[in-house]
């Protein structure tokens, strides 16, 4: 009677050192460059403007779903209370606002769908 031969298996674990490589490229090129541009651009001229609505309690129209304008205020929040990102501010969401502060959580949340891909 022959027995199947076992799979071979190495000791080095290479589906997680590939899965850290693309998690910290994706960090790195997301977060690279984040603060570079002063001004609202694509969807930040109406999504921060939302979410900074949401935090100041404003009355305002929405017409688009609100989840990705509460995930900008929340990246808000977070980011007044951090003390990094504040050196260059504008004031193009009706307050004074790094344009650090309404992009970081957003460059997280991108960064980490390579995860939610292999899982």
């Amino acid at each position: 009677m022959i027995l199947p031969k076992k799979p071979s298996h190495s000791s080095i674990p290479w589906f997680s050192i590939g899965m850290t490589a693309i998690v910290l490229l994706s960090l790195a090129l997301r977060f690279w460059g984040l603060g570079r541009f002063n001004r609202l651009v694509f969807d930040e001229v109406y999504y921060a403007i939302f979410a900074n609505n949401y935090l100041t309690g404003t009355s305002f129209f929405n017409p688009h779903p609100p989840l990705s304008q509460y995930i900008i205020a929340i990246g808000i929040w977070i980011g007044s209370h951090l003390p990094f990102g504040q050196d260059t501010v504008n004031e193009l969401t009706g307050s004074l606002r790094s344009t650090w502060s309404y992009r970081w959580l957003n460059a997280l949340t991108g960064s980490l769908i390579p995860i939610v891909v292999a899982a």
